[in-house]
C-alpha cells in the first residue's frame, strides 16, 4: 500500500469508477460479424479513477465523488483505489445497480473504441455532497467531462462546481471528445465556473459556437481563465493567463490509448499545483499521456513520475529544469 502523508494536497474528483473489459482485435469487425481477440484483460478504470490514480502517485491524495454498484467489482474497485492511495469515503455504493462496465476494443494501432453502460455511474446524486467538497477546502476540483452527460450526477456536478466557486477551488474540467451537441450546450453553460478547460481540437468549434477554430478558441478563452486543446499524436496547445504555449507529445509506439487523456489530465493538475508554470507542466502532462499508452488497459497499469521522465529524457528530448527536478523528487 502507498503511504499517504498527512501533508499532501486534496484534490475532488467528481467522475466514474469502472470495470474495464479490453480486447485486442485486428480490426473492428463489420455490422453483423464476429470477432476474436488476439489478447484481453479486466481491471479497474473509468476517468474518475484513472485520474485519482495519477494524482495518488504524483504527491496528491484525490477524494472520489463517484457511484459503485453493490457488486464484486464495486468493493474490488474500491480496495483498489485506497490502496493506491485515494480516499473513497465519499464513493456512493448505488443499490441495485451494477458498476459502470465499458468493453473496449483496442486496434493495433493503439487506438481505443469503448462500449458502456454507465450504471451506478449516472445515478450519483447530489445527497452525497451534503457534507461539501471535503472536510476542508481542498486544493482544486477535477470534474470529467462525462458527469455532465446525464442526471442525476450532472446534477451533483453542478452542485460541486457551485461548491467551489463558493470556497473559492481552483476547478477542472476536462472534456471527453466528440461532444454532442446537447453536451455543449451543457458545457458553455457552467463555463464561467471552470478555471483549466482540457477540450479535443476537433470539438473547439462545436463548443466555442463558432465556425473558425481560433475564433472559436477566443471565444472559450474569454469565458474561462485557462484553455488547453489537446490534438491526440500531435500534442497540445494553450491559450490563457500564461500566454500561448504549444507542447508535443514525446515519440511513443502506441499500444493502447486508453486512459491517456486522464493521465494528460493529472499530470497538469498536478504540476500546477506544485507551481509549474503552463509551459513545463504541459511538458508533464504530455509525457503522462504519451506514457500512458505504452502499456495495455490503465487503472493501475497508468504512469508514474518515473515513467514519465524517462520518457522525457530518453533520445535526449529538451526538458526544461523545473519539470525533470520536480518528476526527480517525485520518483523517489
Amino acid at each position: 500500500m502507498e503511504a499517504r502523508p498527512p501533508d499532501r494536497p486534496v484534490v475532488c474528483v467528481l467522475g466514474d469508477i469502472a470495470v474495464d473489459v479490453r480486447l485486442s482485435l485486428p480490426a473492428l469487425p463489420r455490422h453483423g460479424e464476429d470477432a476474436f481477440a488476439s489478447d484481453s484483460g479486466t481491471g479497474v478504470g473509468g476517468c474518475g479513477a484513472n485520474v485519482s490514480i495519477c494524482l495518488a502517485r504524483l504527491g496528491i491524495t484525490p477524494r472520489i465523488f463517484a457511484g459503485v454498484g453493490d457488486d464484486l467489482w464495486g468493493q474490488e474497485a474500491l480496495a483498489l483505489l485506497s490502496a493506491l492511495g485515494a480516499d473513497v469515503s465519499v464513493v456512493t455504493v448505488v443499490p441495485g445497480r451494477g458498476t459502470h462496465l465499458t468493453v473496449i476494443v483496442v486496434t493495433p494501432d493503439g487506438e481505443r473504441t469503448m462500449l458502456g453502460h454507465r450504471a451506478a455511474s449516472s445515478h450519483l446524486g447530489p445527497d452525497v455532497l451534503a457534507d461539501g467538497l471535503a472536510p476542508a477546502v481542498p486544493a482544486g476540483l477535477v470534474v470529467s467531462g462525462y458527469a455532465l452527460a446525464d442526471d442525476p450526477q450532472r446534477a451533483t456536478a453542478l452542485r460541486a462546481l457551485d461548491l467551489a466557486a463558493r470556497d473559492g477551488v481552483p476547478v477542472t474540467l476536462d472534456l471527453p471528445g466528440r461532444l454532442s451537441s446537447a453536451m455543449c450546450d451543457i458545457t458553455r453553460d457552467v463555463l464561467p465556473q471552470v478555471g483549466l478547460l482540457i477540450v479535443a481540437e476537433d470539438d473547439v468549434c462545436p463548443l466555442g459556437g463558432r465556425r473558425d477554430p481560433e475564433a472559436a478558441l477566443a471565444f472559450l478563452a474569454d469565458q474561462v481563465a485557462d484553455v488547453v486543446v489537446t490534438q491526440g499524436a500531435d500534442g497540445c496547445r494553450y491559450l490563457g493567463t500564461d500566454g500561448f504555449h504549444r507542447a508535443s507529445f514525446p515519440p511513443v509506439r502506441a499500444h493502447d490509448s486508453t486512459g491517456a487523456g486522464d493521465a494528460f489530465a493529472a499530470g497538469l493538475v498536478a504540476a500546477r499545483l506544485a507551481g509549474l508554470g503552463m509551459g513545463e507542466a504541459l511538458e508533464v502532462s504530455s509525457a503522462f499521456g504519451a506514457a500512458a499508452t505504452v502499456r495495455p488497459g490503465a487503472g493501475r497499469a497508468l504512469p508514474g513520475p518515473a515513467d514519465a521522465l524517462a520518457l522525457l529524457l530518453d533520445g535526449g528530448n529538451t526538458v526544461s529544469a523545473a519539470a525533470s527536478s520536480w518528476l526527480s523528487r517525485l520518483r523517489h
